[in-house]
This record gives C-alpha cells, sequence and structure tokens, in this order.
C-alpha cells in the first residue's frame, strides 16, 4: 500500500496520560501522532474506545476505563512469560519475567529448570542456580520483574521453552513460551553484492498470442526467459494470490482471498497433459469445450478488449478446468492414473488445501459471506457433506496446477539459489500484500487473529485529504504474538517457494497500522503498535531457508526508526525515481543507495510518459481529488522539475517536455547508480502514459469507476520480444549494470 505520505510520524507525548490514554497504552495504542504537514494529532475519545473494543478490550464508554485498566493489569500479569522471546542469531541471553510481587521474592530462592524442545526433536535440559534470575523496575503494578540469565546457544528456528521454578520442594511456577532463534540480518547472497536489473508487468496485463483475456503463468515463463536472455536476473509482477472474480468480484491484487493459495486465474489449461488427452473414440471434454463456437466467439470478444474483463474470463477458464479436474480423476488410461496419483498425492500432502476448497466450494454454494452463514460452518468447521464434492475437487486441482505452472518458472533459480556457489537473486520478484479480504478464506479460517471491527487504512496526507479506508480486517497484534506467529510463517513460505525477492507491501505495518474502527471516520483513525522485532526474526529465519531476498516497501514518510531497522535486518528499501526528483537546478534528483531496488515509477503512479505530461494531476482533477486550483500549481511544479531533469541531462529546453527524450536518459541513470536492483517497467519503453491503478479510487470510494487492474498492455508479449527499441534500451541497461558490477569487484 503506498501513497505520497502515507505514514505520518509519532510524537511522543511527555505529559502523563489521563486514564483512557494509559488504557490505550496498556495495549500498545499510540494517542497521537505528527502528520505529514507536521500537525499534531491527538485521538479522539470515540477512536480509542472503539480500537480498544476492537482489540477485545471490555469497556463499552469512559466511565468503564478504570475497571478496564485493572483487567488489563490483571490479565498482563497472568503471562508472567511474554510468549516469544527472540534470540538474535542465536544467542538467548535474557528472558523477562513478570511475576505477581508476593511470588517474586520465592523464585529468586528457588529452583529453576529449563527445557527446550527443539525444533528438530532434539530436547535439551538445564537447572539454573536461583542467581541466574535478578530482579529488574516491574513493568506493571502489582507485579515484580525478574531477569533470567541463561545464556544459551541455539540453532536457527522456532523452539518450544519450559520453565519450572521450584521453592521448598514444590513448584510454584510453570511456564512456557516460543523461542525464535533468527538471524539479525536476512539473506543475502553469498559472494560480492551485484548489480542486478530485472522487468515488470502486472501479469494479468500481459497479452500474448492465443491468451484467454488475461496473462498466465506460461506467458509469465516466456517473459522471464526472455529477460534473462536480455541479461536480467528477475521478472516482478503485482500479487498473484487468489481473488473474488465472480460474486462478489474483487480483482485488486491487494485484497487477495488468502495470502496462502494462488489465484487460478492465471494457470494455463493448454500446458497441462489432461486438456488434450483424448482415445481413439473419445475426443477430449476440455478440448470438446474450447472448439465449440459459442466458447470461441466469447475468448474472441474478451480478448481483443482493450480492459481485462475478469467475470467472463475466469467463467470461460472455469468451464475448461473443471473438465480437466473432471478427468484427472475419472482414470481413463494409465497415463491419467499417473496423474491422479500425483494429484492425490499433493492433495494428502497439503491438508490445508482441503479446508480451503471445501471453504471455496461452500461460498459458492451459498452466495453469500461466509459471516451470514449457520453457526457451524461460519465458526470454522466445514464437513465433507456441506460442499459439493467436485467443487472441492476443483478448487484443489486448481491449486495443484498453479503450484506446478510456478514451479517451472522457478525451480531454474532455485537451484542456483541453493548452490554455494549462488550469486544473487535470480528469478522472480513477488509481492507480499498487507492484507485480505474481509469475507475469504484467511479471515474466516483464522478468526482470531484479525480484529474484526475495525479497517486498516492510511491517515489523511496532500494527496487524500480524508485519508485512506482499505476494507480489510487489521492483524491483531497480541493473537498473533500467542500464536506463535504460524500464520504469517506460513504466508511467507507460501511466497518464498518461488520468489528470489520478495517486496513486503506497506513495510511500516511491521511496526505500526493505521487503525479505523467501526462508525469512526477515517480522519479520525489511530495508530496500533505491532512487536516488529519479532516478526523481523520471522521474516529472517524463512528468507534464510528459501534464500530469498526481502525488499521493503517504505515510500512516503517513514519514521526514521523504521528504516533504521530495515538497515539493520538487512531488509532492502525502495526508491522511486518519481519521487526523487524535483525543480531544484543544482540537484534535481535524490540519488539511490546501495540497497535498494530502484524503479522509476510503481504500479500506484503513473507510468513515465503519463507523469511527465501530468497524466496523473488531470487524473486527480478529473475524479474530483483536486480542485482546479491545486490542479494547475501541481502542473506548473511538475513541468519545473521536467525542466529541471532536461538541463540536468544536457537536453535543449524544447525537447526538454518530450517523454522520449527524457525516457533513455532517466533509464541510463537507474542503470548506472549504485542501487542494488534496477526495476524497469516495460511500460515504460513503448511510452505508456495510463495508469494501472489510481489509489483511493476504487469500490468503495466516492470517485468514479476507473479500470483500476484492468488496462492490458498495449503490446503482445510476441511484439516485447520483437520490438528493436525495447531491446536496446534493455541491452543499454544490461550494459550499464554490468559496468557497475565490475566496479564493485
Amino acid at each position: 500500500m503506498t501513497s505520497s505520505s502515507t505514514h505520518a510520524r509519532v510524537h511522543a507525548r511527555r505529559s502523563v496520560l489521563p486514564p483512557l490514554g494509559e488504557l490505550a497504552a496498556l495495549y500498545n495504542i499510540q494517542t497521537s501522532y505528527r502528520d505529514c504537514f507536521g500537525q499534531h494529532q491527538t485521538a479522539s475519545t470515540d477512536a480509542l474506545i472503539g480500537t480498544l473494543q476492537a482489540l477485545g478490550a471490555a469497556l463499552s464508554g469512559v466511565a468503564e476505563t478504570r475497571e478496564a485498566i485493572r483487567a488489563r493489569r490483571a490479565e498482563l500479569v497472568r503471562e508472567p512469560l511474554a510468549p516469544v522471546q527472540i534470540s538474535w542469531d542465536g544467542r538467548l541471553s535474557r528472558i523477562a519475567l513478570q511475576l505477581p510481587a508476593q511470588r517474586t521474592s520465592a523464585a529468586t530462592h528457588g529452583v529453576i529448570r529449563l527445557t527446550l524442545h527443539l525444533e528438530s526433536g532434539e530436547t535439551l535440559q538445564r537447572d539454573l542456580p536461583p542467581s541466574a534470575l535478578t530482579p529488574s523496575p516491574a513493568t506493571h503494578a502489582a507485579a515484580g520483574t525478574l531477569r533470567l540469565n541463561p545464556s544459551l546457544r541455539l540453532p536457527i528456528g522456532y523452539h518450544h521453552l519450559k520453565l519450572d521454578i521450584t521453592h521448598s520442594g514444590h513448584r510454584s511456577d510453570a511456564l512456557e513460551t516460543l523461542v525464535i532463534a533468527a538471524p539479525v540480518r536476512c539473506y543475502s547472497p553469498p559472494g560480492t553484492p551485484q548489480q542486478k536489473w530485472g522487468a515488470f508487468l502486472p501479469l494479468y496485463a500481459l497479452r500474448s498470442r492465443g491468451d484467454w483475456g488475461t496473462g498466465n503463468f506460461s506467458s509469465l515463463g516466456k517473459l522471464h526467459r526472455w529477460v534473462r536472455e536480455m541479461g536480467g536476473a528477475l521478472t516482478g509482477t503485482l500479487p498473484l494470490l487468489a481473488s473474488f472474480l465472480d460474486e462478489p468480484c474483487e480483482p485488486s491484487p491487494y485484497k487477495p482471498i488468502s495470502r496462502l493459495f494462488w489465484n487460478e486465474l492465471y494457470v494455463d489449461p493448454t500446458s497441462e497433459p489432461e486438456f488434450s488427452e483424448s482415445s481413439a473414440t473419445h475426443r477430449g471434454a476440455a478440448l470438446q469445450i474450447v472448439e465449440s463456437t459459442a466458447w470461441q466467439q466469447q475468448i474472441r470478444e474478451i480478448r481483443s478488449a482493450p480492459l481485462v474483463d475478469y467475470r467472463r474470463a475466469m467463467a470461460l477458464k472455469r468451464t475448461v478446468l473443471e473438465a480437466m479436474a473432471e478427468h484427472v480423476g475419472t482414470h481413463r488410461n494409465s497415463i491419467q492414473s499417473t496423474r491422479s496419483k500425483a494429484f492425490r498425492d499433493y492433495v494428502s500432502a497439503h491438508p490445508q488445501l482441503q479446508d480451503y476448497a471445501r471453504f471455496r466450494a461452500l461460498q459458492e454454494q451459498r452466495s453469500e459471506p461466509w459471516t451470514e452463514w449457520p453457526t457451524r460452518p461460519r465458526s470454522g468447521c466445514i464437513t465433507a457433506g456441506d460442499a459439493a464434492a467436485a467443487r472441492v475437487v476443483y478448487h484443489q486441482y486448481v491449486q495443484w496446477l498453479a503450484e506446478g505452472q510456478l514451479g517451472k518458472i522457478s525451480k531454474s533459480s532455485a537451484a542456483r539459489r541453493n548452490s554455494d556457489a549462488a550469486l544473487g537473486a535470480d528469478g522472480l520478484y513477488l509481492d507480499f500484500p498487507l492484507g485480505v479480504h474481509p469475507e475469504g478464506y484467511d479471515v474466516w479460517r483464522h478468526q482470531s487473529l484479525f480484529a474484526h471491527r475495525a479497517s486498516a487504512g492510511a491517515p489523511p496526507d496532500g494527496l487524500f485529504p480524508n485519508g485512506q479506508k482499505w476494507e480489510f480486517p487489521p492483524l491483531d497484534p497480541q493473537a498473533n504474538r500467542r500464536d506463535g506467529y504460524r500464520y504469517l510463517r506460513d504466508c511467507l513460505q507460501h511466497h518464498m517457494r518461488h520468489a528470489s525477492l520478495l517486496r513486503i507491501d506497506h513495510v511500516m505495518g511491521l511496526h505500526r497500522l493505521y487503525w479505523i474502527p467501526e462508525g469512526i471516520d477515517t480522519r479520525q483513525g489511530v495508530y496500533v503498535g505491532y512487536p516488529h522485532q519479532e516478526m523481523y526474526a520471522v521474516l529472517s529465519i524463512e528468507s534464510h531457508r528459501a534464500r530469498t531476498v526481502i525488499a521493503g516497501e517504505n515510500l512516503g514518510t517513514v519514521p526514521t526508526a523504521v528504516n533504521r531497522a530495515m538497515k539493520r535486518h538487512q531488509t532492502h528499501g525502495l526508491y522511486v525515481f518519481q519521487f526523487a526528483v524535483s525543480p531544484n537546478a543544482r540537484t534535481p534528483i535524490s540519488a539511490p543507495s546501495q540497497t535498494d531496488v530502484a524503479s522509476l515509477n510503481t504500479h500506484d503512479t503513473p507510468p513515465f510518459a503519463g507523469y511527465v505530461a501530468g497524466r496523473d494531476v488531470d487524473d486527480f482533477e478529473r475524479l474530483g481529488v483536486f480542485s482546479r486550483e491545486r490542479a494547475a500549481a501541481e502542473k506548473l511544479g511538475r513541468r519545473k522539475t521536467v525542466a529541471a531533469l532536461a538541463r540536468h541531462f544536457a537536453l535543449r529546453a524544447k525537447t526538454g517536455s518530450e517523454a522520449g527524450k527524457l525516457l533513455p536518459h532517466c533509464l541510463e541513470y537507474l542503470g548506472s547508480s549504485p542501487a542494488k536492483t534496477a526495476l524497469i517497467n516495460l511500460e515504460d519503453l513503448w511510452l505508456e502514459d495510463a495508469p494501472q491503478n489510481i489509489p483511493g479510487t476504487g469500490a468503495g470510494t466516492s470517485s468514479p469507476d476507473v479500470p483500476n487492474w484492468r488496462r492490458k498492455t498495449r503490446k503482445s508479449l510476441e511484439q516485447i520480444r520483437a520490438s528493436r527499441e525495447i531491446r536496446q534500451l534493455l541491452q543499454m541497461i544490461s550494459k550499464r549494470r554490468n559496468a557497475q558490477r565490475r566496479s564493485h569487484v
């Protein structure tokens, strides 16, 4: 989630907080912040109460605040050992215990037995003397804080620790916690850092010969192979996750049904044997569907349309995939029997897939959100008889195909990553979205991990004076801690199986997130803090295990602490040329750093030609986001910036506003920069000026309908590969990157 100034800086209040503020602090809610205009914003009483309720606090109004404080303190005391401990680089040197005051003295005179159940299955046990416990300042009233110094070295992984504290021969406390033993720094390939480049296109937009109205995994594979031939290392795209493409229809890649399953829209049926398999007396059902006059007519219509028609494209593809799914289960011949066994083996090895498939099948049958289902399935229990078996098999089958087709693209790069001689991120650059659809699988299956009475969003800024409400529930930070971040771990593993480089959307969400509780105006939301160190630890472990490099979307006004944490944990930042240029005659461009993934633009900004022409300003004026006066001022500033760029690149003034003249110089600047990776939006290379998305103008806003996430590429994959101009620009980029690489050897 990006916006020009979404991220506001925290304003630390030094005065003593009133009772409601004290309660907010106990839930790690920030009662104030300084916005992007430098103004101090204080949370309203209603906003604080709504956020506290979303986090599970038992209060309905201010009058109950003190009782809620007592209840919260008692709850914290009942949890003497935090549910998660971090062991950076395997060193576990300090554990804080929060015990009731009357038991603190007894603990310091007792015997401490520490038992560690390692992830490997091994068990370690150690008895510690009372001197290992030392007092420290209490965090909560009526409690004493002790510090345990076990001085252990642990292997990297997730381990379970148990503490038994006895006094006078009687057990007084048995405490358990999860220990995350993680490298401080996320994965980085061994050897000398290399300056790479990659290409970017949204997969839904990628046209190719014979496509069925959208791009697919086969066209992504072809694109990636061509990028490699051109000297590139990465092929990037938007999130590829399962989405609602019927009723409801929510094509935004940043509001998926799940972060655990792929979007079957991108499956290529024609690449699978059951698509064309026939016998001497029987023509395959899938082929019969595809060759029918009616089906061919509809495909021609959606293929020729300039915008993706998600409903029709998915409906047409589904008729074929359903026939193929049925065919896999019939065992018509030995070849199909082999495929059927492979499919059954995959389903058996992925038990959560059956759960997901039943959810999708039941939701399709009932045609209503899961929140309106009967009590049993609504609460998370769907049995075999609840959903039609054919629908369940279909959803299992398409996930099997999606995993296999993505694997064909990523397997060669995975083999290189698994080699000790790996030279760097080389493969797919995938995107990890911040949230999921409230009616989707993840929220239904993990109901206790989400705050259902709030929405994530962003506070007001210069672009969106009313703020942004993203209409998906934020994760409850404490519930996820208590769950040991299993959901986060599963989501990361799902992506990292195929990602050489993974972009973490809105990386500040690891630190804090803007919550808008029910019934509260978007402008009155509040920030909720998250245990960011623990989430960085999870991110680090998973990145090392998959050998995936991590980049965080840190655009806008990001607190210094966030960038400092990213640097410490080797999470690469993003550099966007549009945000780094100004009318300043002396220094019109701020350079990227060596750890940046650098690009001219993002999916939330206009392409290069659109930026130069001020197309984004025109769009915002047309949509009512900018007044006529504001738009005129923005256009004037844009012309000055473009003129400054023209002077910087020694172009004549009369050509300075032409995107075609500026583009090669700006691309050369990226290629010659110290940035770790230069990411090239292929649409820039033919001077596309229309954006793929205009933030804040999707469903649920007051803006007129705009074709967000629907515009197809002007050039097809075949035309891109055949274009002499495109090849020359990419060869120039490759040459500049190679020169940068040699300069660092």
